[in-house]
């Protein structure tokens, strides 16, 4: 059996990759999937999971609080078991912290920390197994494209869309496309995140 043609080129982003030190994003799937199934372990409720995970998100000043009870044991097992896993995945947060200008470091989505990236892995794969049924039952679905992940060479011609900007194919290359040309193909509309 021949090696599958692949259709991408590893992407490291200044913060974060899912590939790791691999040449594709499965490992990084299986991964968080194995983590949520260990941590509904704990947790059985989704729902309670996601909620606590998303408080302390909010408020990262908790992350460091002594917690007592069941939560408190539940998110200090989430939060190590996360950093011993993920880390791979998150090698450049570190550095790119350190360079951030101080007025930017003000700016919480260019100042996202490490733990924080680890936390919305773990808060995507819970919202998606919560909702996927009444995802895949609704008529209209669509999906919003981090903006980052265009082709930087040339000037985008994305146009204005009902919700947010819509892909005019500037590329081959250009993620965005081809998130754009994959979701349309599952009924899904593409909007890119500004």
């Amino acid at each position: 059996m021949s090696n599958p043609e692949k259709l991408y080129t590893p992407v490291q982003g200044k913060t974060y990759s899912l590939f790791a030190e691999g040449d594709d994003s499965e490992r990084y799937y299986a991964e968080i999937k194995r983590l949520a199934d260990v941590f509904l372990q704990r947790c059985p409720d989704q729902k309670r999971l996601l909620g606590l995970i998303q408080k302390v998100g909010e408020r990262p000043f908790l992350l460091g609080l002594k917690t007592t009870g069941a939560d408190g044991k539940t998110l200090r097992f989430v939060r190590e078991t996360l950093r011993q896993s993920l880390s791979i995945y998150t090698r450049k947060v570190s550095n790119h912290l350190k360079t951030l200008p101080i007025a930017k470091r003000m700016d919480s989505t260019l100042a996202t920390t490490e733990e924080k990236y680890h936390l919305y892995m773990l808060e995507i794969e819970l919202v998606n197994r919560i909702y996927r049924e009444e995802f895949k039952s609704s008529e209209y679905k669509f999906a919003l494209i981090a903006h980052c992940l265009r082709d930087f060479r040339p000037e985008c011609r994305s146009e204005e869309g009902e919700f947010e900007a819509v892909c005019r194919g500037c590329t081959e290359d250009c993620f965005i496309h081809l998130g754009s040309v994959l979701l349309e193909k599952y009924g899904i509309k593409p909007y890119i995140s500004v």
